[in-house]
């Protein structure tokens, strides 16, 4: 979570708003399925669940965190995408 972060702090949210479907590497494990979309969070869970992952996890060092708020997460919301579109987001971060 970390590097996704790091790249882009819109990301992550959107991972959970729109879903994600394509191959991705996470330190060197190759996976290849799909992530379904959490609409039934909620802004206010999507933001919940972002703020506990970026403070567990060796994820509690990642300088500049800003506390993700329901209203940046709804704001993110109103766009349109398929879960492939987040994936095409994914590959144009400049990931390690």
């Amino acid at each position: 979570a970390a590097e996704l972060y790091r790249a882009d702090p819109d990301y992550l949210p959107l991972v959970l708003l729109h879903g994600l479907q394509g191959p991705i590497q996470v330190q060197g494990q190759a996976y290849n399925g799909q992530m379904p979309a959490w609409p039934q969070l909620g802004n206010e869970g999507v933001a919940d669940v972002l703020n506990y992952v970026m403070s567990r996890w060796g994820n509690e060092t990642v300088e500049g965190f800003e506390p993700y708020t329901p209203e940046a997460v709804e704001a993110l919301g109103t766009q349109a995408l398929s879960p492939e579109a987040v994936h095409q987001l994914r590959e144009r971060l400049e990931l390690p």
